[in-house]
């Protein structure tokens, strides 16, 4: 029974740390971005309740116009850390735009789309 409340305290600090974490990656989108900043979905094991000690938070990240994924992740790069860092979190972001998120097939944009929550609700 103790070793049940201590896996719940534990879970519920996770939680804590991945809202806390997904809040502070939404308003640097912001800062960096400004009104053009994207759309940030998470999908994968966090949506679903599927986590465990070794699970990132996935995050799509849902441009307005064409992206190179390379040259967003590396400015993404200082905030990803520092994130990572305060909050003992493993974020993993992939750019898209919004013309891929509409329209690519197959297993994996179909999972995201049924599954992804829009970070501005969480």
């Amino acid at each position: 029974m103790e070793s049940e409340k201590a896996s719940g305290r534990s879970r519920s600090k996770c939680e804590r740390r991945v809202r806390a974490a997904l809040v502070e990656l939404r308003a640097a989108l912001r800062d960096l971005y400004g009104q053009d900043a994207p759309a940030a979905i998470l999908y994968g094991s966090h949506v679903r309740g599927e986590t465990n000690d070794a699970s990132d938070i996935d995050v799509l990240l849902v441009y307005s116009a064409a992206v190179k994924r390379g040259q967003e992740i590396r400015r993404l790069s200082p905030i990803l850390a520092d994130l990572n860092l305060e909050h003992q979190v493993l974020l993993s972001v992939l750019p898209s735009d919004q013309a891929e998120y509409a329209t690519a097939v197959g297993p994996f944009w179909s999972n995201v789309r049924r599954e992804g929550v829009n970070l501005d609700r969480v």
